[in-house]
């Protein structure tokens, strides 16, 4: 819920950083990008747009 509320934000540092405690938790990749997308109707998809890259970087580690 929190990668939701960051991306809405576009927080990308902070995105990186829960991604990974996240992932630690035993969440998968697809729900971290669900979680994230849960921001498009709220925010807009340039929200999800610009923090698109954090997320990537996030999840390739």
């Amino acid at each position: 819920m929190y990668l939701g509320i960051l991306t809405a934000n576009r927080y990308g540092p902070a995105i990186r950083v829960h991604i990974a405690k996240d992932l630690e938790a035993g969440a998968t990749p697809e729900e971290i990008k669900e979680a994230m997308m849960l921001a498009i109707p709220a925010d807009g998809l340039c929200d999800f747009l610009s923090v698109l890259p954090h997320m990537i970087e996030g999840l390739e580690k």
